[in-house]
């Protein structure tokens, strides 16, 4: 199967939103089920475009701000783990954070060592290395790439079980992805302020 990376489409204003209660925003995280009733409150920017998927630039936790409509379209898909926050705001139309929950310990689907990984030092590129799992994975990036660098995946080898429509991968890249048939479905129920490219996927074998 094709995998595709999001894209936000471009919009004429940019971000299209913006969040009004910034100290909560800025809680929302992968690895933190947040508990409670709080809601997001947001404000559309004067004359932005109230796409399926907005634009902003508050949250730093990789995630989607969608539409009903597009909730909607993606419960009908497999997501990784998730949390759904709701959003107060002055649009016309409802709004939700779509946070994805993980961390690179629980990303089992990922066939370590076929796939290909590189570091980064002070924002330069360095260099190839191999790794057999997570755990081989974080004692590279600590005992040699450190703390002023990060670790990333080039070509990304599933497993063959793998079966996740929309996910990203904890860690390595804070893309997300979706599936051929996922693509498609937003494509043909005219979901607007996304866009796709194609990714480096490959199953196992």
């Amino acid at each position: 199967m094709d995998y595709y990376s999001l894209v936000r489409a471009s919009p004429h204003i940019y971000p299209q939103a913006i969040f009004l209660n910034q100290e909560f925003a800025h809680q929302i995280s992968n690895e933190i089920v947040l508990t409670g009733s709080e809601k997001l409150k947001m404000r559309m920017e004067g004359g932005a475009e109230e796409t399926d998927c907005l634009s902003q630039t508050t949250i730093s936790a990789t995630g989607l701000l969608v539409s009903q409509r597009l909730l909607k379209v993606l419960s009908n898909y497999k997501l990784m783990e998730k949390q759904i926050i709701p959003v107060e705001s002055d649009s016309k139309t409802p709004y939700y954070w779509l946070s994805f929950l993980g961390s690179i310990e629980e990303v089992d689907w990922l066939n370590y060592s076929q796939s290909s990984f590189y570091y980064r030092q002070f924002g330069v590129r360095k260099g190839w290395f191999t790794c057999g799992s997570s755990e081989e994975l974080i004692q590279f990036k600590k005992n040699v790439v450190g703390n002023m660098g990060s670790v990333h995946v080039e070509e990304k080898i599933l497993t063959s079980d793998f079966n996740l429509d929309m996910f990203f991968i904890p860690y390595l890249d804070s893309a997300i992805y979706v599936s051929n048939k996922l693509k498609n479905a937003l494509e043909e129920n005219g979901i607007s302020g996304l866009a796709f490219k194609e990714a480096a996927f490959r199953v196992e074998g």
